[in-house]
């Protein structure tokens, strides 16, 4: 009898182990959503300068995503797009970090 509860006491455990698992990769495909969705939302809410603003928007930056795309996904650095350069690429990084901490 005390081999048969502990199987069961381990099958219960398995199962417990299982939907816990599966329900942290649910949230973190909820996160993950809730994040893209977040930054679906106009360049011109980065408060950028007009200059760097116009530019983006000539090189089709328009949502916020885009810019995280180009960053994070292509990693790509943001002095290739082509007008930002050297100089203005720390000034759209430093807002897309601080959108990212707010976000959260």
């Amino acid at each position: 009898m005390p081999e048969e509860v502990t199987d069961l006491n381990n099958e219960k455990i398995l199962k417990a182990q299982a939907i816990e698992n599966e329900l942290r990769r649910n949230v973190v495909r909820y996160r993950t959503a809730m994040n893209i969705l977040g930054t679906n939302i106009p360049i011109e809410c980065m408060c950028l300068p007009n200059d760097i603003e116009k530019i983006l928007i000539r090189e089709g930056f328009i949502r916020i995503f885009d810019l995280l795309e180009f960053r994070e996904i292509g990693n790509h650095d943001l002095a290739e797009i082509k007008g930002i350069g050297k100089a203005r690429a720390p000034i759209i990084a430093s807002r897309l970090d601080e959108f990212v901490v707010v976000q959260i």
